[in-house]
């Protein structure tokens, strides 16, 4: 049996290094077996509104929707209507949830939203409603769009030398799931309007 302090200084300087070695290591395997064990965090998300009509602003939208995760609403218990005045792009994986009480509109003057390679959008218990953007719809899609029991109703694009869906320009993966598309008006080479679903 020895006490440390009898140890030659460069033995000691040895053994006192190995343990802070082996400290480090015990620690990033705990810290591993962690990660592997306990699930995965959901992205944060947002909340729009405070709990009134006047709190669900095309500014509190913007920010909750710039969060990722799951967008849901807190606008009071009466159907409400928010303004979009630009399109906005999908961040990575973002799911809007409206709560079947919420409508967005994009005053038939921009498109709504853009799905880029690689991002999931998903919007669920919510009606979109005047989007218009020329030739590529109120939704482009590049990446993966779901839409569950949603309404798309009177989208239209603007004329252009190419037609394409007022409601879905899809280059992606795209599933729409007891959802409704009604009055949506897509224009012919022509320039003409006509029905499109």
């Amino acid at each position: 049996m020895f006490h440390i302090s009898t140890i030659p200084n460069f033995q000691r300087l040895f053994l006192t290094r190995r343990g802070a070695t082996l400290a480090l290591f015990l620690g990033l395997m705990i810290a591993l077996t962690l990660a592997l064990l306990l699930p995965d965090q959901a992205l944060a998300g947002g909340v729009v509104g405070t709990g009134t009509p006047a709190s669900c602003t095309e500014g509190a939208f913007a920010t909750a929707f710039a969060s990722q995760g799951e967008v849901t609403f807190d606008c009071g218990a009466a159907p409400v209507i928010i303004t979009l005045t630009t399109r906005y792009d999908v961040p990575s994986q973002i799911t809007i949830n409206g709560g079947g009480l919420v409508t967005l509109h994009g005053a038939n003057s921009t498109g709504m939203f853009l799905v880029s390679l690689g991002e999931t959008f998903t919007v669920t218990n919510v009606t979109l409603t005047g989007g218009r953007f020329h030739d590529h719809g109120a939704i482009e899609n590049l990446g993966t769009f779901t839409a569950n029991n949603a309404t798309f109703k009177q989208m239209n694009v603007q004329p252009g030398t190419v037609s394409h869906s007022p409601v879905l320009w899809n280059k992606g993966t795209a599933t729409l799931q007891n959802s409704v598309l009604q009055s949506n008006l897509n224009f012919d080479d022509a320039g003409g309007p006509t029905q499109a679903i």
